[in-house]
C-alpha cells in the first residue's frame, strides 16, 4: 500500500499535485493515515477566516495540540493554495517550523497543487526545503517519493499506481529504470530494508575491539642513548664568558 511509504517517521510530508486534483487532497491523506491505524482522534486540521488575525488561528491550533500531553497529532495544513490567501509566505514557513518542532505533533501533510500556483516556484522550493519527505504525483499512474534522513542522505524512488473508484490510490510498484525505452517493475513489498544503526550492545562490542593500530602507552618512557665513536662533547660551557 502506498501509505506504507508514506506514513513514517518523517515529521513534514509535502504532497505536490501536479494534475490539479487539490479537492481530494484531506481525504487521500486521511485514507493514508487511517490504513496505518490513525484514527480522527490524532487527525487535526482547521479553516483560515478573513477577519481572524494571521497567526490567530494557527496559535490556537499549537495550543490545542498542546493542551493534551497523551497524543500525539497528525495535522493536515490547507492547500498551499488557500493558505497564501490568507498569509504571508513569512507566516506559513514559521507556523510550519512550529509544528515541525512541537513535540505533540507527530505529522505534518501540507499538499501543494501545481495548476494552482502559477507564480509561487520560489514558495514551494521553500516548502520543499523544509520538508523530510516529497511526495510528487507526476501523472495518472506514475508518482516520486523523495526522503531525507537525519544523517543527510537522501533517496528518490519511481512509482507506478493504481487509480479505483473509490480511493485514490490504492497500490504502488517501483520502478526502476535501466534504458529510456525499458524499465523493470518490482511490487512495493518486495523490496529490501537495512539497518545502519546500533543497538546498545552492539555499540558496545565495536567499541570493544581492538585495531591494529592502535598500541598500549605506558605511564612513563625512558629514552636510551648509546655515543657513538665520532660523537664529540665539550663539557666547558661555552657561554661562560658571558653575562648572561
Amino acid at each position: 500500500m502506498l501509505s506504507n511509504l508514506i506514513i513514517t517517521n518523517q515529521r513534514v510530508v509535502l504532497i505536490i499535485d501536479k494534475l490539479g486534483q487539490e479537492k481530494i487532497s484531506y481525504k487521500f491523506i486521511t485514507q493514508l493515515l487511517k490504513e496505518q491505524g490513525q484514527d480522527d482522534t490524532t487527525i487535526k486540521t482547521f479553516s483560515l477566516f478573513k477577519k481572524r488575525k494571521e497567526d490567530e488561528t494557527l496559535n490556537a491550533l499549537i495550543n490545542e495540540c498542546q493542551n493534551n500531553n497523551n497524543t500525539k497529532y497528525n495535522i493536515i495544513l490547507p492547500p498551499l493554495s488557500t493558505l497564501l490567501c490568507y498569509l504571508r509566505p513569512a507566516i506559513v514557513f514559521q507556523f510550519m517550523h512550529k509544528l515541525r518542532t512541537c513535540k505533540y505533533v507527530r505529522r505534518v501533510f501540507l499538499w501543494a497543487s501545481i495548476p494552482c500556483l502559477p507564480n509561487a516556484r520560489y514558495i514551494l522550493s521553500a516548502c520543499e526545503y523544509m520538508a523530510d519527505m516529497v511526495l510528487s504525483i507526476e501523472s495518472d499512474d506514475m508518482l516520486t517519493i523523495i526522503v531525507r534522513k537525519p544523517g543527510g542522505g537522501v533517496t528518490r524512488n519511481h512509482y507506478k499506481y493504481k487509480l479505483s473508484v473509490d480511493k485514490f490510490l490504492v497500490e504502488a510498484t517501483q520502478t526502476t529504470k535501466r534504458k529510456p525505452d525499458k524499465a523493470i517493475t518490482t511490487p512495493s513489498e518486495n523490496l529490501g530494508t537495512f539497518k545502519i544503526e546500533l543497538d546498545e550492545e552492539e555499540l558496545v562490542a565495536r567499541n570493544s575491539i581492538k585495531m591494529p593500530y592502535e598500541k598500549t602507552v605506558a605511564d612513563t618512557a625512558n629514552i636510551i642513548y648509546t655515543p657513538d665513536s665520532g660523537d664529540d662533547f665539550d663539557e666547558e660551557d661555552p657561554d661562560e664568558d658571558l653575562s648572561v
